[in-house]
């Protein structure tokens, strides 16, 4: 591995300080903010049930007032405690009832013992009234509600401040590589040309920045020592040419020599070389389309309610549907002449009918939003890949940073299982419909801006989709990818349905998927120097499996673990982070055509089980079984085609 200098390796880790740092502002001003909004809400609350606890003490005390006014006295009453038990029913926030007479001696009592004052009990008082007299009086204490903990509270905040954190990560790290970092890598590559004296290459930024004009000076300082070079070259060969004596023409042959040194030259013009930034465009760009598809896709099996099993195979269904598009609509845009830029535009454009339509009152069914967009989004990936592998095979690009291969399926597959489903889960649950819809139309109206900033000359993203074609994985390689692939379909299928049926921000679901989110980010941040993660042995592989498992099967057999119930989910789904993380990162490695194809297939065999699984009532054991393909999917061998990565 080649050591990096201190300096560089500082810069390279800006993006993870600048994520980190947004992550940390923000889990504060979250606390801070949840801390100020519960005691508000306690306030009211309490407020409340002063006002709820007084008017039942009323209501009491008028039926025993009543009760007295026919004519039977206070203490004579038969079935009073029957009937505060039948107020205690029908009313589940009492506490406690008691009637007490003036004297203080309590006369009746309804069910459960008083309760100590706290800030969750509110008490109310009625006097008995009968003839303008006080007989008695009325004494009651309600639930305000719980008082939710800082730790349970902050354990709600979590997902969405780990999901925003990734969110601006993978935004700055996109920002960072193609504004500073790139420039900063056109410069230190054109210094170490300069100072080894080759001129024969100059290297070109297509989306010049006006305020960061240093790649451009330099560029044009070594043409100009090439052009004076030339200009030499051609100068002496016309004196020689000229000269009959051979004593000046070896003279001038001299000069000529020492004028060039050791530097190079190109004879007639220097090769231009555009520095692009296409992976992290695509990582990019890949990402927006997968929020932009899969994040309506959650909004609607939220919003969709059909009651019976097929409610509960129904986000198994419209997943597989949606892979199954994905992979048909990249067979499509593989095999057309347009450019990609004209494929990405147009699916963009598509991606966003189904919200808009669902911010018309129009009523879509999930199915219809799967296929639709499922389509459009393959053919869009296909276009962001085809445009990431344009400079490994053409010799006048080259890669900025070229550590990420497979950038686009690694983002694709990083917003199918965590991010996309969460975005549309938050936009149902925290926002009302409007405001839901321009949430997951903002993923694709930042798609639309950045594709027509990409719009220039000799850029990647204008090159024509159909391809010669590339070369396929070996069987070996194909039957992992459909067992990863299947292991996919199986954990996501599963934690949409647990998603889409939850009715509150406290959905197991959801921890368990911001667990496997941050398994997936642990394998994707230690990858080795060529970008392939450092795989595990086959002994670890199915120990950690085999412990998560049995952690699953303990809490669902044994219930009255209740403290310990929300350690099997996150141990799950980091677990199952750490092996996908790992299997996709192998799996960037290989040949993207074939590579995606078998991915998407294995997805789509692995959502049809999770909904089969569902409809038999199985639905919870789908993650669990997503470990088994999981754990058969080994490292895959880093496969490289020759002139991939010619930085």
């Amino acid at each position: 591995m080649k050591h990096r200098p201190p300096r560089q390796a500082a810069r390279d880790w800006t993006a993870v300080w600048l994520g980190a740092a947004a992550a940390v502002l923000l889990a504060l001003a979250a606390a801070f903010l949840s801390q100020a909004h519960a005691r508000e809400m306690q306030a009211l609350r309490a407020q409340a049930a002063q006002a709820r606890a007084q008017l039942i003490a009323q209501a009491i005390g008028q039926c025993l007032a009543n009760a007295t006014a026919a004519g039977i006295p206070l203490e004579q009453l038969v079935g009073v405690p029957e009937f505060l038990d039948r107020w205690h029913a029908s009313h589940p926030e009492i506490a406690h009832i008691a009637v007490h007479g003036l004297d203080g001696r309590q006369l009746w009592t309804g069910h459960g013992p008083p309760l100590p004052a706290t800030p969750e009990v509110s008490a109310g008082s009625a006097a008995v009234i009968a003839a303008d007299v006080a007989q008695a009086r009325v004494r009651l204490q309600v639930h305000s509600g719980s008082r939710q903990g800082s730790a349970q509270r902050l354990g709600q905040l979590a997902p969405a401040v780990l999901l925003v954190s990734a969110l601006a990560y993978v935004g700055a790290l996109f920002a960072c590589a193609q504004g500073p970092w790139l420039r900063n890598h056109g410069l230190r590559t054109m210094a170490r040309w300069a100072l080894r004296g080759d001129y024969r290459r100059l290297l070109v930024l297509p989306q010049r920045q006006p305020f960061d004009l240093r790649v451009q000076d330099v560029a044009q300082s070594m043409r100009n020592i090439h052009e004076r070079a030339m200009r030499l070259r051609l100068l002496i060969g016309s004196l020689r040419r000229t000269e009959p004596q051979q004593l000046r023409r070896d003279y001038l042959d001299q000069v000529l020599q020492q004028t060039e040194g050791r530097d190079r030259f190109a004879d007639p013009e220097p090769d231009i070389v555009r520095l692009v930034a296409v992976q992290s465009q695509s990582l990019w760009m890949a990402l927006l389309l997968c929020l932009g598809a899969v994040g309506p896709l959650a909004y609607a099996l939220r919003a969709y309610s059909s009651g019976g099993l097929l409610q509960a195979a129904l986000p198994g269904a419209c997943l597989g549907a949606l892979v199954l598009a994905a992979g048909a609509g990249w067979q499509l845009a593989a095999r057309l002449r347009f450019a990609t830029l004209s494929v990405l535009l147009m699916s963009l454009v598509a991606l966003a009918l189904p919200p808009m339509a669902m911010l018309l009152a129009t009523g879509l069914h999930p199915a219809w939003i799967a296929a639709w967009n499922g389509l459009f989004a393959g053919a869009a990936l296909a276009a962001c890949t085809r445009a990431q592998t344009h400079p490994d095979t053409h010799p006048g690009f080259v890669h900025a940073a070229p550590g990420i291969s497979g950038a686009a399926l690694l983002a694709w597959w990083a917003g199918l299982l965590w991010l996309a489903p969460a975005l549309g889960y938050y936009a149902h649950a925290a926002l009302r419909p409007p405001w839901a819809m321009l949430a997951l139309l903002l993923p694709l109206g930042c798609g639309v801006l950045l594709a027509t900033r990409w719009d220039v000359a000799h850029s990647p993203w204008r090159v024509r989709m159909a391809a010669p074609i590339a070369a396929v994985a070996g069987a070996t390689s194909a039957w992992r990818c459909t067992a990863l692939g299947m292991a996919a379909g199986l954990a996501s299928g599963g934690l949409l349905l647990d998603l889409s049926t939850s009715g509150s921000l406290r959905s197991v679901a959801l921890q368990e998927q911001c667990a496997l989110g941050m398994g997936l980010a642990w394998a994707w941040a230690f990858r080795g120097p060529a970008g392939t993660a450092a795989p595990l042995s086959m002994a670890s592989r199915w120990s950690v499996g085999a412990l998560a498992a049995a952690a699953m099967l303990v809490a669902a057999q044994w219930p009255a673990l209740a403290g310990m119930a929300w350690l099997a989910p996150l141990l799950l789904g980091l677990v199952l982070g750490l092996l996908l993380g790992e299997g996709l990162v192998h799996a960037a490695q290989l040949p993207q055509p074939a590579a995606s194809q078998q991915l998407l297939l294995g997805s789509a065999f692995g959502a049809a089980l999770s909904a089969a699984a569902a409809w038999l009532g199985l639905h919870g054991m789908a993650p669990v079984l997503a470990l088994l393909p999981a754990l058969l999917a080994a490292p895959l061998p880093a496969v490289r085609r020759k002139g991939t990565h010619v930085a």
